[in-house]
């Protein structure tokens, strides 16, 4: 494993415990605060890691002199890119999910951006099972229901997305 590839999966699991951590926060306005602050740490935590985790790869493809080897580093570093996929989607469904908690303590409709929240964390879901295959970790998870992902589709397509 490069040291590169190490340095990523160390952010990843970094984003993972904060976001675990987080939840030990409670509720109300202090938790609110409390999560934002956490929502923030784990955005530049992953824009870094992906700076490291795409400087690498830049790298790597400057070093290839043949298509052999353009493709050997694509192959080496997908797995890193979907983890990465992953990782953002899981912080778009915390994105989403605070951001209901925020309408909801505001008095504001918040079915809306919890529909949105529970669409990413189903579309977290997906990527991380893409992530570990493609990685060959042997790890499966249960793939969702065609129509559940449809749903989730036509969730996100009617403007579910925003926050």
């Amino acid at each position: 494993m490069t040291r590169t590839l190490e340095i990523t999966i160390n952010a990843l699991g970094i984003l993972a415990l904060l976001g675990a951590l987080s939840l030990l926060a409670g509720c109300g306005a202090s938790a609110l605060d409390t999560h934002t602050r956490a929502l923030a740490v784990l955005v530049q935590t992953h824009r870094e890691a992906g700076d490291v985790a795409d400087g690498a790869y830049q790298r790597a493809l400057d070093a290839a002199t043949t298509a052999e080897e353009v493709d050997a580093a694509e192959e080496r570093w997908s797995p890193v890119a979907r983890s990465l996929d992953a990782a953002r989607e899981a912080i778009l469904a915390y994105g989403a999910a605070l951001g209901a908690a925020v309408r909801d303590a505001r008095g504001d409709d918040w079915m809306l951006t919890a529909g949105a929240a529970l669409a990413r964390a189903i579309r977290a879901w997906t990527a991380l099972g893409v992530a570990l295959r493609e990685a060959g970790t042997g790890i499966e998870l249960p793939e969702l229901p065609g129509t559940v992902l449809g749903l989730v589709d036509l969730a996100l397509a009617a403007g579910g997305d925003a926050p």
